[in-house]
């Protein structure tokens, strides 16, 4: 049996890591719950049975849920089982925990589907520049994103990538889990320190690498279609915007908070400043933002599930799509 309080302690502490990794983790998680769920016959009458069940589960969403302030995918598809659940008006114990596993599994192969679908929106990206410069496109990416690893491999085995360029990502490195990852599938790629990035992409380095594309994934989205992302994003836009580079980021709209409705709203998470500097110092103070904001103007498209959307048709089609979430 999976442990709850495990999963949401490796979701906090990034042991898992990565938007979708922890909307399988926690949703799996949840799904294992109601399968070991037994049914008491002290509780007296079904509708005893089916209140600790409701009340067990909605615990173990919201310990799974706000692990990380900054996980909407995960927030988005548990507060829908959720929801759901407490629709349901089954007397019938089995058949309640039947139709809540129905729901987990639903929004679990939702997740599934969704990879596949910008996967192709991706490919299709760097198919489309491929063709218009006639080779294979050079990218830039940051941090480590499941879906920025897919869309690169599949563009690496269609021919349309010829190498990446990524940052370490401190304090954590986590550019060093997307440098294995992306080296593991045979693609050719360069690691530098973050504070490097900008000046490479801003095409005045020694080397003249000239980036053609800067792909990143997203943490959370706003409804205006600005992106949260991990720090070092936002000089990442910022440089893409004044070298004309082509700045996208991969997501799937069940990231969206329909209660952002811009980038200046969301809520930066503060981690602990000792995975900077382990030592402390009187009078030193050390800011360890996790994320920063990305605004919708920096963004040339997002590579989604619906195809590639400009900021502005974020909401439309989100509202559109998952009418449930946001209704």
């Amino acid at each position: 049996m999976v442990n709850i309080d495990k999963v949401a302690r490796d979701i906090k502490s990034i042991k898992i890591q990565s938007a979708t990794n922890i909307a399988k983790a926690s949703i799996g998680a949840l799904l294992d719950f109601s399968k070991s769920f037994k049914v008491n016959k002290n509780f007296g009458t079904p509708y005893g049975e089916s209140f600790v069940f409701l009340r067990e589960a909605e615990i173990n969403a919201n310990k799974l849920a706000w692990a990380r302030p900054d996980e909407p995918l995960s927030q988005n598809l548990l507060n829908l089982i959720m929801a759901r659940l407490e629709k349901d008006r089954s007397k019938d114990m089995k058949e309640k925990v039947a139709n809540f596993q129905k729901s987990c599994q639903e929004a679990l192969d939702l997740i599934s589907k969704n990879e596949r679908l910008i996967t192709a929106s991706g490919i299709n990206l760097f198919k489309k520049i491929y063709q218009k410069k006639k080779k294979p496109v050079l990218v830039f990416t940051h941090c480590n994103s499941s879906s920025v690893v897919r869309i690169l491999i599949s563009a690496h085995k269609a021919g349309a990538l010829i190498k990446v360029y990524n940052s370490e990502t401190r304090p954590l490195y986590q550019g060093r889990i997307m440098a294995k990852a992306l080296s593991k599938a045979g693609i050719k790629t360069t690691m530098m320190i973050d504070d490097a990035a900008p000046f490479v992409i801003s095409k005045n380095d020694p080397d003249k690498i000239n980036i053609d594309l800067i792909i990143i994934g997203a943490d959370v989205v706003g409804i205006d279609g600005s992106v949260l992302n991990k720090i070092g994003s936002y000089s990442l836009a910022l440089t893409a915007k004044e070298a004309g580079i082509p700045f996208y980021s991969a997501t799937s709209l069940l990231k969206t908070r329909k209660d952002i409705d811009s980038y200046r709203e969301i809520k930066i998470e503060r981690r602990d400043p000792k995975e900077v500097w382990a030592e402390s110092h009187k009078n030193v103070e050390v800011l360890n933002y996790a994320f920063d904001t990305v605004p919708s103007e920096y963004i040339s498209g997002l590579i989604t599930e619906f195809g590639i959307l400009k900021p502005k048709d974020v909401k439309k089609t989100a509202v559109k799509n998952y009418k449930e979430i946001f209704k």
